[in-house]
């Protein structure tokens, strides 16, 4: 039986403790802004409540965006009409919402709580897979720093795919491949079911999946022939396959129109990939989740293994983190446009960054440059870094969509700026598209009405004002700076951050309600213009 010593048992404890504490403060039954992701949150309830009034196979099970009553509300192209089919992302986690709705946890505190048990499994199971590779106190103290870190809180909870599938599907994998000994059949099947499952439920997941698997065969950590390799690989082509395969036949107008305009929006490569400032936003979201000084901790020990000419002939442990860590950036060259706008995508780099840090606790990062500087000076200053790191989320401005608004008369006409739409339309339960934007479905509403050329319409605004990431000035305006960058084509600079908002001509409209961050505006007359309308 393995023998803990006190020590080890005392910072596990204390940071099961701490997380219980970060939990408990947080509102599991509403929709957070700056905690977890409300928007994919809101896509997710508002898909299980259109799937049980539509049905699956209407749409060749793929969730519908925006709230649809009939088949005959639903756009097969995402480009027209407020509800439309999403294609352009595996919906297995979808497919996990709807059947713990039909197994009777239904509310979003219940989907939250079965999202935090995959969370803490895969953690689990990474945590074993380290100590598995060095001992079991590496294991614990990754546990443990990992538990408290800002990426960890902020999406383990999230009803999407950011963290909880990613945790877990990748801990399972790496616990699967790396068990000790030769192939049997038995093994071999369940890799290649893991592949395929992570197919179905996360595109990002699945190039950190090939490029790891490889990396561990290469570096002879598994043991596998051709074979077996090409056998592995038609998990996944099967995986993406079957998602082609439903797009052609749901639409193969739209269907492929949408993979392919999707594809190239969150590419475009020249953009970033030949931009100073992604490579800033880089290095800003790195240092603001992971921890201050994690980067320069990253390049020296890479510029440990190649001094000592090990980036070859390394141990299992270091194969794990070069691997992982080299996985977990391909995404962000693959598609720089949706890491950009997805912080969350920061949590495939942040797991192995994570024994950095344990490493640097146990006295085991061997800094080459500890000769010039005092080594109590560089562990003060890195140790300040991983500190920062383990409390700035609880800094963190978590600010809920009241759930007041579902209480709110919202009905016909109802329309937002489209901060957290999803969130909305679940609360309000009436589509409540985004005025004047293509992509949900409000490009032909407006509130100009002067000149109308369609109808005019009477109804509610929600609007959202600005919120804070967390509540320190400083590093509050560092996450403005490339917010602003990643959500408009506009350079840096500097911007109001909060304004009131008005809605110029029409000086009738009064605020109705208004709690926090949301404000609720009445009468606000819509021009709607085309021949959709998504009432």
């Amino acid at each position: 039986m393995l023998s803990i010593d006190k020590h080890s048992k005392i910072v596990l404890l204390v940071s099961i403790t701490l997380m219980c504490i970060w939990y408990m403060r947080s509102p599991f039954d509403s929709y957070w802004i700056n905690g977890g992701d409300a928007w994919v949150d809101g896509a997710v309830i508002t898909s299980v409540e259109n799937a049980k009034r539509i049905g699956w196979q209407a749409t060749k099970f793929f969730p519908i965006r925006g709230v649809a009553f009939d088949i005959d509300q639903i756009s097969l192209n995402p480009k027209l009409g407020y509800s439309y089919v999403y294609t352009h992302w595996p919906s297995g986690y979808e497919w996990v919402a709807y059947f713990l709705d039909r197994f009777g946890i239904s509310t979003l505190t219940g989907h939250r709580l079965v999202m935090l048990l995959f969370s803490l499994i895969g953690l689990s199971m990474w945590s074993i897979v380290w100590a598995r590779l060095s001992n079991y106190k590496t294991g614990i103290y990754f546990f443990s720093l990992s538990c408290l870190s800002y990426w960890y809180l902020t999406w383990s909870l999230t009803l999407g795919y950011w963290l909880p599938y990613i945790m877990f599907l990748s801990g399972i994998q790496l616990y699967v491949w790396l068990i000790p000994g030769r192939w049997p059949a038995s093994r071999l099947i369940l890799a290649w079911l893991m592949l395929l499952i992570t197919s179905l439920f996360s595109l990002q997941l699945l190039p950190w999946s090939i490029v790891v698997l490889g990396g561990l065969v290469l570096y002879r950590i598994i043991n596998l022939n051709w074979s077996q390799i090409v056998l592995l690989m038609t998990a996944p082509i099967f995986g993406i396959g079957s998602l082609f395969y439903r797009i052609y036949l749901l639409s193969k107008d739209y269907g492929i129109d949408e993979i392919s305009s999707r594809f190239v929006e969150r590419t475009n490569w020249f953009k970033f990939l030949f931009s100073g400032e992604y490579y800033g936003l880089l290095f800003l979201r790195i240092e603001y989740y992971l921890g201050f000084g994690i980067t320069f901790l990253i390049c020296c020990y890479v510029v440990q293994l190649v001094k000592e000419n090990k980036l070859f002939s390394i141990s299992n442990f270091d194969v794990l983190w070069l691997v992982t860590t080299f996985g977990g950036m391909v995404w962000w060259f693959l598609f720089p446009q949706q890491h950009a706008e997805h912080p969350g995508t920061i949590v495939l780099f942040a797991i192995p960054q994570t024994v950095l840090w344990v490493k640097f606790i146990n006295g085991d990062f061997g800094l080459f440059f500890s000769k010039v500087f005092n080594k109590r000076f560089l562990f003060l200053i890195f140790g300040l870094g991983l500190l920062a790191r383990l409390t700035i989320g609880y800094f963190n401005n978590i600010v809920h969509i009241p759930n007041q608004l579902s209480k709110e008369k919202v009905s016909g006409v109802c329309a937002t700026d489209g901060m957290m739409m999803p969130a909305i339309q679940s609360l309000v339960g009436v589509p409540c598209p985004h005025v004047g934007s293509t992509r949900f479905g409000g490009d032909n509403l407006s509130w100009s009405i002067d000149n109308c050329d369609g109808e005019l319409k009477t109804g509610y605004f929600l609007h959202f004002d600005y919120v804070p990431r967390v509540n320190i000035p400083g590093l509050d305006n560092l996450y403005v700076l490339y917010y602003r960058w990643r959500n408009s084509d506009k350079e840096f600079g500097s911007f109001q951050v909060s304004q009131q908002f008005d809605l110029s001509g029409q000086s009738d409209v009064k605020v109705i309600w208004e709690q926090g961050v949301v404000s609720m505006y009445y009468p606000v007359q819509y021009c709607v213009s085309g021949d959709y309308n998504p009432w």
